[in-house]
């Protein structure tokens, strides 16, 4: 898909990326996610892309990210502007992100 009037970029995490974040919060000493349980990080489908349907500046060096896990399931996460500049993304139609975007910051 192109970028076209109908569709918005999306970046999106893989298990993979997943699992460098954690490595980055194991060798650096500090904690971006405590939320993201060694169990749900297990339970991620290695194959699945997991969309980012919203993020905002969290501190003066990270993005807090919402994450689309499935259809019952948003996490927040942290992570390094560095890291999101670096994930890869898509575009998608409009229409099946924006009613996402609208459940807001409380999911």
């Amino acid at each position: 898909m192109t970028n076209t009037p109908d569709t918005i970029p999306m970046r999106y995490m893989t298990k993979a990326h997943f699992r460098r974040l954690r490595g980055m919060e194991r060798k650096g000493g500090f904690r971006f996610n405590q939320g993201i349980s060694d169990t749900g990080y297990a339970a991620l489908d290695r194959t699945f892309k997991f969309p980012i349907v919203s993020t905002t500046l969290h501190n003066d060096s990270e993005i807090r990210a919402k994450v689309l896990i499935n259809e019952d399931t948003i996490i927040w996460v942290d992570m390094p502007i560095e890291f999101y500049g670096d994930l890869p993304g898509h575009f998608v139609l409009r229409k099946l992100i924006e009613p996402v975007q609208a459940l807001g910051p409380l999911l």
